[in-house]
């Protein structure tokens, strides 16, 4: 793997995958971040198995400045990886995987060497859209979500108590939450 990228371009895509990044978890891939590059595309993933964020930067966005030299892919340490981009004295970073997981990243006058994992140990991920989808006004959905938070439990002893059920077939939308003893209902 191979790639050169805009500083301002990357740095802020790592800031927004890095949201996701498991930090006390059992799996060490988790607290990483998988870099992965296509042909005419970089695909940064995160996840703490609860929320996953995936950004994808093209060749062809002009702002990014993206050249793919080699595909690839590799899982680097989340907040090592903000770290060095955030220090980096150029306006184009060069990454390039040089010995199996040793990866290269350098600028104008700085060079680092970090070491990661291989992507296979990094959990595979599910971002198909489900077929069924609708829309709504965000305060609508911020009154539905109010109405019901209250009837969730506030103890993980029952995870499943702690979420809201939203349930959507093509008439309505039915929303319910409850801790074993309430129970909040909204069409």
């Amino acid at each position: 793997m191979r790639f050169n990228i805009s500083k301002s371009a990357f740095n802020s895509a790592l800031n927004l995958v890095s949201r996701a990044i498991a930090i006390n978890s059992p799996l060490p891939a988790l607290s990483g971040i998988k870099l992965e590059t296509l042909e005419d595309q970089l695909i940064l993933i995160a996840s703490d198995t609860d929320l996953s964020i995936k950004k994808i930067l093209t060749v062809t966005e002009e702002k990014n400045s993206l050249e793919i030299l080699e595909t690839g892919s590799i899982v680097l340490e989340g907040r090592y990886l903000l770290d060095i981009v955030r220090k980096m004295d150029s306006d184009i970073i060069h990454f390039e995987i040089v010995d199996g997981t040793l990866v290269k990243i350098s600028g104008h006058s700085a060079h680092f060497n970090l070491n990661g994992m291989r992507a296979q140990s990094y959990p595979q991920i599910d971002f198909t859209t489900p077929e069924l989808q609708f829309k709504m006004p965000a305060d609508e959905l911020g009154n539905i979500i109010h109405q019901t938070l209250f009837a969730t439990s506030d103890k993980e002893t029952r995870p499943v108590l702690t979420g809201i059920n939203f349930n959507y077939n093509k008439e309505e939308l039915l929303v319910v939450a409850t801790d074993s003893y309430r129970l909040a209902r909204k069409h």
